[in-house]
């Protein structure tokens, strides 16, 4: 059968098929490229939370339906029941998609907050314990659900901690019962240490979201969108079955004798349920939801530009047709598509390209000293959890601060039995500079950074906190032009040159402690961390190489379990935070103005040693210090 022109049609309706032509040709290329674009930079950072394949889904779903659309104008005649099952189809899998979309990102924000505010980690059980709040605990703003990732409001917790003690001690490996080791929540720690193993996820049960997580999954997700579908289905076989309009038999119909009637019922019935019922739920949900990446942005931008544009395509079609020859309904419907692809597709593509420029401009120096600093400190660290919950990978977070809770435990098991081991840390203050035991990591972050900027690094870095005044003795009282405020101005101690990076020892425990087999004590712990941070569905489970994960699991089955035999996932994970969440993290917190920034003079690379952290903010070389304001403390 071939698809004729309309010989009824107006001389300006004879342009159309032309128009069209021109029209679809481009927006297939457009589609095409923009979607090309997005597959080859799906494994990109700022992808995170997006839904590669329910998005690429969306897209061929909306370029389907501009075809449609742009296909009935180009040949007038053709078979009605292709436009009835072209539209139905298309329309109801674009309106599923983005449905399916805005429920897995809201699970996914929804399940980071509960990992990271429910029970995250392997926490001591003490004989005793102290309701008072630390001596040394501040305001320190935590996200909640309702706020931006970098904003921080509600939990009391420790501004410091005490700093970890030096290799070289007298009383090095011993517990000191008078450092009270200071909980997460707030809470002293006090009397013998008496380590328990304790349910991790005690705190979630009770968490709807938790609980029905696997409500987000794909495979859940795909059978309600294949029941959904069928329904569709279904629908417009009973539809087909009873039209005369666009029947198939025993005659074809052909356009233009297709007049939308009662057989757009199912599309218009599902379009209806989407924008008056799914889209406000989503709208409302979503109101208070921030992340890092924009998801949330894109959702409600393309469902609020969406709806205004479809409205229009319906009542377009009801208004005389003299009045609508210069201005298709149509259009309306394509334009929609296109925006809402715009939205979803191009804009993370050049959005991505865009963070890639900005983190290649942000050369880090690094060094262990002060990237330990946001990892020693409780505020900080809190903050840096935080915001790696907007950032999706909260499990990195939480894997680091279970990994120091278990290196106490097992130094505690040890002091129990009157055993002092060299490197065995005293307390929880061990966070990152008595675990990060080799430079080297760091020193091929540092080389890779150097072989991307193509030369030394000319700035250094380091985090000031603007709070109120401490008496800590390793702090100084400065104030600067930007603000009236008070600021701390914490000073990192300087580098110390060494020969070798690979055995390189950062005032952590040494191998000799790590190499130890655990007691028998803390055994139970040491699997409850594999279960609930490496096993595979595990709650926590982190991003980890195969090579790591089967070291550990072979070490699990030989019953090998070393104080240190999580060491090379926490190495592994250290990386991860250091180049994906950390550089952001700075540039979060000083557009935040909750920090100040000291810059110091230029430094070559072949003359670091214990790299150093730092962001170059396109200032010239020289030492200078700037201040991001006052902030809130």
């Amino acid at each position: 059968m071939v698809l004729l022109p309309y010989a009824n049609s107006t001389a300006f309706e004879e342009t159309w098929p032309t128009c069209y032509k021109i029209v679809l040709s481009i927006l297939t290329l457009f589609w095409a490229v923009t979607t090309g674009l997005f597959i080859i930079r799906r494994k990109s950072q700022f992808m995170a939370g997006r839904e590669v394949g329910w998005t690429l889904v969306q897209a061929a779903a909306g370029w389907l339906a501009v075809a449609t659309s742009c296909l009935t104008k180009i040949y007038f005649s053709q078979p009605c029941f292709i436009q009835l099952w072209a539209y139905n189809l298309t329309g109801m899998v674009w309106c599923l998609a983005m449905l399916v979309r805005g429920i897995k990102f809201y699970f996914q924000v929804q399940l980071n907050h509960v990992r990271l505010f429910g029970t995250g980690s392997l926490e001591k059980i003490p004989t005793s314990l102290s309701e008072e709040p630390s001596s040394t605990s501040t305001r320190v703003r935590t996200a909640s659900l309702r706020d931006k990732p970098t904003i921080m409001r509600g939990l009391y917790l420790p501004s410091s901690i005490p700093p970890s003690p030096v290799s070289n001690s007298s009383d090095y490996g011993v517990i000191d019962p008078s450092i009270a080791s200071v909980s997460r929540m707030g809470r002293r720690f006090e009397g013998s240490y008496n380590f328990e193993a304790r349910d991790t996820l005690r705190g979630m049960r009770s968490n709807w979201w938790w609980t029905n997580r696997e409500r987000s999954t794909d495979r859940y997700l795909l059978f309600w969108f294949g029941v959904i579908m069928g329904v569709d289905v279904v629908g417009m076989v009973l539809v087909q079955i009873f039209t005369k309009t666009f029947q198939i038999w025993p005659t074809v119909a052909i356009s233009p004798g297709c007049v939308s009637q009662w057989e757009y019922l199912p599309q218009f019935l599902g379009t209806f349920l989407y924008y008056t019922i799914a889209c406000p739920i989503v709208l409302w949900r979503l109101r208070s939801v921030r992340d890092n990446y924009g998801v949330r942005n894109d959702l409600l931008i393309s469902v609020l530009t969406t709806l205004p544009l479809f409205t229009m395509f319906l009542a377009w079609r009801y208004i005389p047709r003299t009045a609508y020859l210069s201005w298709h309904p149509h259009n309306w419907y394509i334009l929609g598509l296109m925006v809402a692809h715009t939205i979803s597709v191009l804009y993370p593509v050049i959005q991505s390209y865009r963070d890639e420029r900005i983190r290649a401009k942000m050369v880090l120096l690094h060094n262990m000293t002060s990237f330990a600093q946001v990892l020693s400190d409780k505020a900080i660290w809190d903050q840096f959890k935080t915001y790696m919950a907007a950032d999706f990978c909260v499990e990195n977070a939480l894997f680091f601060e279970a990994y120091q809770e278990l290196l106490v435990i097992a130094a505690a098991a040890f002091a129990r039995a009157n055993i002092v081991i060299p490197g065995m840390p005293h307390h929880g203050s061990a966070l990152a500079t008595s675990t990060i035991r080799s430079g080297k990591i760091f020193n091929d972050l540092l080389r890779r950074r150097a072989s991307m900027s193509g030369g030394g690094y000319p700035q250094i870095c380091s985090l000031t906190r603007n709070r109120a005044p401490s008496t800590t003795p390793s702090s100084r009282l400065s104030s600067t032009n930007s603000s009236s405020s008070p600021q701390i101005e914490t000073t990192a101690p300087a580098s110390k040159p060494c020969t070798s990076h690979e055995n390189e020892q950062v005032g952590g425990p040494l191998p000799v402690f790590v190499d130890m087999p655990v007691p028998e004590s803390a055994r139970a712990l040491y699997k409850a961390f594999y279960e609930n941070y490496l096993e595979p569905g595990a709650p926590y489970e982190v991003n980890l190489p195969s090579n790591i994960r089967d070291q550990v699991q072979h070490a699990l089955s030989e019953d090998k379990i070393t104080v240190g035999m999580y060491d090379a996932a926490k190495d592994e994970v250290v990386q991860i935070m250091f180049l994906n969440s950390f550089p952001t993290f700075l540039h979060a917190i000083r557009n935040q103005g909750q920090y100040t920034v000291d810059i110091a003079g230029s430094v070559d690379i072949k003359d670091i040693h214990e790299p150093d952290i730092g962001v170059d903010s396109g200032m010239e070389k020289g030492t200078a210090q700037v201040s991001m304001g006052s902030g809130e403390p």
